[in-house]
């Protein structure tokens, strides 16, 4: 049954819902005094039902209003055994491959190699798409952080992954320096291209800007086409 049947469909918020059963309550409740038994006593039974109408119409409304059934939201995925297993390693060169669980019919491929570490996104058809963290976000050794971040929308009861949030930790200082530089690796995934777009520097709103950035993805191009400036920012 739609919002129109009920007779809600015109009220786009919480408030005006609210307003709506609260008025159609108080219709009630004058029909009822009207037609009250002799001895002036209203018909109370109508009252609870027209108190949990209203709850539930209310809350319904908010639920709606707060977050659509398309909105974004996150799913956590594991890069850490024993939710990756190995598949192959090449001793000579100094490579690992493991497959990581994903979301939304998505795997990944963890890739281990000369002190560098990537990932590569495995589309539910089998497609490989590379990420080629080095050098898309750093020219330098890196590690990545043990979890990884899908942004992900619902399209009726299926998962649909719209991008990828990976930290990045990159030893840009002195080999003796313990410290690594940690960058967010926001990556969009799409039918016509998935691709790193944006690199998050530190920073205590670094995990907000990467959401946003992720949310937005789409509609901007690989980091690997944009002109040489953009490392100089």
């Amino acid at each position: 049954m739609n919002g129109t049947a009920t007779g809600l469909g015109r009220h786009a918020n919480p408030r005006g819902a609210l307003q709506f059963v609260v008025k159609r309550a108080a219709r009630y409740w004058r029909r009822d005094l009207s037609r009250q038994a002799p001895h002036g006593s209203m018909d109370m039974r109508r009252l609870p039902i027209l108190i949990l109408t209203a709850a539930a119409a209310c809350a319904s409304a908010g639920l709606a209003a707060a977050e659509p059934a398309d909105a974004p939201r996150s799913i956590y995925t594991s890069l850490a055994e024993p939710a990756c297993k190995v598949i192959e390693i090449i001793e000579e060169e100094a490579s690992a491959f493991s497959r990581c669980p994903g979301a939304g019919g998505y795997s990944l491929l963890l890739i281990e190699h000369d002190d560098r570490m990537s990932l590569t996104i495995v589309a539910p058809d089998a497609s490989e798409h590379p990420l080629d963290f080095f050098p898309v976000v750093t020219e330098h050794f890196a590690t990545l952080g043990s979890t990884v971040e899908w942004r992900v929308s619902s399209r009726g009861a299926k998962i649909v992954p719209r991008a990828l949030i990976a930290r990045v930790n990159a030893e840009e200082h002195q080999p003796e320096s313990a410290k690594a530089t940690s960058y967010l690796a926001v990556s969009k995934i799409t039918a016509q291209a998935i691709c790193v777009t944006d690199r998050i520097a530190p920073g205590l709103k670094a995990n907000e800007q990467a959401r946003h950035a992720a949310d937005t993805a789409g509609t901007r191009p690989c980091l690997s086409e944009r002109s040489p400036a953009f490392w100089n920012r």
